[in-house]
C-alpha cells in the first residue's frame, strides 16, 4: 500500500501470483520496492523456499534477486516476518528466525507443579498439532520433516513412526473421528485450505468443504454426525458445522473466530476470538444444536506475541468439566492452563497449571489423553540470524 503524504492518496499494489504472504518492502535508489516473497501459503511452516524480489511499481513485475530460508516464521503474525534493508550498493541485510518443534509427553498431577515433559520427537522440523487417538495409544500430528507439511502417526508404546500422507500441497490441523477409523484435517491440495477426511492410515482421501478460501481446524462431535471448522473466507467468517459426507454445511457463529473444539459430550463447541490490540484472546463456547453463544468466557491475556503461537488454542477436558489451553503465567513463559466450564459463571478463580511453562521451550499446541492422565506438548524452539546477501545486481540504497 503506498500512501502519497501531501494528498493522502492511497494506491494499492497486488504482486502476482499470490502464493503466500508478504514482508514489509524497502526502496531502491530507482523507485523499485524489495521485499520477500513466501513459498506457500504457510510460509515457513511448509518447509518451503522464499523469494527476495525486486518489483517494478510501474509495470507490476517482480525479478527474484534470491532465494532463502526462515523468512516467514509464523503467518498470521506479520511482525515475526523478516526485514529487509539495502546498507550499501548490491548489499541486501536481512534476519532469518529458524524454529524447531518437538513433541513431549508430560503426566497432569493435582495440585503438583506443571511438567515439562519426556521428549517423544527429535530433529530440527516441526512437530506440531498432536492429538491422540480415541484409545490414548497413538499420537496423530502434523510435520514437515518429509519436506513439506504431513501427517504422521506415533505409536506411543514402541515409539514407532508412521508418515500418513504424502502430497505436495500442506496437510495440517489433524483430528480423529470418534471411533478412531478416520482422520480429519486442513489441506490446500486444490491452492486454498479446505478440509478433508480419509481412513485411519491417510488412504482414501477426499475433500469435505468447498469454502474457497480458508477452512481450518476441523473437530468432529461425539456422535461423528458433524464435523466443526473454522472459515477464514470474508464472506463465510466463523464456525460452521458439516456432516462427513459434505452436506448440510451450516454456519454456526458468524464471526472472526478460529480453532474450534467440540465438547465430549458433542452438544459445545469452544471457539477463539482473538484481540491482539487490547493483549487478549478470549475463548468462547456455543451450543451446537441451539446455535446460541452460551453465556461463559475465559479471557486469555499476554504480554507476548510468540511466533506462530496462538495463546488460547484450546481443548476441553476428557469428562467435559473444563476447558484447557494455551496461556502465559507471570514469568512470560507459555504453557497448559485449564479452567472450569460452567454456563452462566465466571470461573476464572479455578484457572491451574497443568503442563508446560518451561524456559527451554514455548508451548504451542497440544493434546490431552482421553482419560486425562497424560498432555502431549509440541515445544517450539527458535534462533536469530543476521545475514548480508552481497553481489546483489542492479540494487542501490536510497538517499536517506
Amino acid at each position: 500500500i503506498l500512501v502519497d503524504p501531501r494528498s493522502g492518496h492511497v494506491e494499492r499494489h497486488w504482486p502476482e501470483p499470490a502464493s503466500g504472504p508478504l514482508s514489509p518492502a524497502v526502496w531502491t535508489a530507482n523507485g523499485e520496492l524489495i521485499f520477500a516473497r513466501a513459498g506457500s501459503l504457510l510460509g515457513d511452516q511448509g518447509d518451503s523456499l522464499s523469494r527476495v524480489v525486486r518489483y517494478d511499481l510501474e509495470t507490476g513485475d517482480d525479478t527474484t534477486l534470491f532465494w532463502a530460508q526462515y523468512l516467514f516464521p509464523s503467518v498470521g503474525f506479520g511482525e515475526n516476518f523478516t526485514r529487509i534493508d539495502v546498507v550499501r550498493s548490491e548489499t541486501l541485510v536481512f534476519h532469518q528466525t529458524a524454529f524447531r518443534q518437538t513433541l513431549r509427553e508430560a503426566a497432569v498431577r493435582t495440585g503438583a507443579l506443571p511438567s515439562s515433559g519426556e521428549v517423544l520427537t527429535r530433529g530440527h522440523g516441526l512437530d506440531r498439532q498432536p492429538v491422540y487417538s480415541p484409545n490414548g495409544k497413538k499420537i496423530l500430528f502434523t510435520s514437515n520433516r518429509s519436506g513439506n507439511l504431513d501427517l504422521w502417526m506415533l505409536d506411543v508404546e514402541t515409539g514407532t513412526l508412521r508418515q500418513l500422507t504424502d502430497d505436495a500441497a500442506q496437510d495440517w490441523d489433524p483430528g480423529f473421528t470418534p471411533d478412531g477409523r478416520q482422520i480429519v484435517w486442513s489441506s490446500d491440495r486444490t491452492g486454498h485450505l479446505e478440509i478433508w477426511i480419509s481412513d485411519g492410515d491417510g488412504s482414501g482421501a477426499r475433500q469435505l468443504t468447498r469454502d474457497g478460501v480458508d477452512a481450518e481446524n476441523p473437530t468432529v462431535t461425539a456422535d461423528g454426525e458433524w464435523i466443526v471448522y473454522a472459515s477464514g473466507n470474508p464472506d463465510k467468517l466463523g464456525v460452521w458445522k458439516i456432516r462427513p459426507d459434505g452436506s448440510d454445511a451450516t454456519h454456526v457463529v458468524e464471526g472472526p473466530y478460529s480453532v474450534p473444539d467440540t465438547s465430549p459430550d458433542g452438544r459445545y463447541a469452544a471457539y477463539l476470538s482473538r484481540e491482539p490490540d487490547n493483549l487478549r484472546n478470549r475463548i468462547n463456547v456455543v451450543d451446537l444444536q441451539e446455535g446460541e453463544v452460551v453465556p461463559f468466557l475465559i479471557e486469555v491475556p499476554y504480554t507476548f506475541r510468540a511466533g506462530g503461537v496462538i495463546l488460547g488454542r484450546m481443548r476441553w477436558l476428557p469428562d467435559g468439566s473444563g476447558i484447557a489451553y494455551v496461556g502465559v503465567n507471570e514469568q512470560n513463559l507459555s504453557g497448559i492452563y485449564a479452567q472450569d466450564f460452567v454456563p452462566g459463571e465466571d470461573t476464572a478463580h479455578t484457572r491451574r497449571p497443568l503442563a508446560g511453562f518451561s524456559p527451554d521451550f514455548v508451548t504451542e499446541s497440544f493434546g490431552i489423553s482421553p482419560d486425562g492422565s497424560r498432555i502431549i506438548l509440541s515445544g517450539l524452539e527458535e534462533s536469530y540470524r543476521l545475514m548480508l546477501a552481497e553481489g546483489v545486481k542492479g540494487v542501490e540504497p536510497p538517499r536517506r
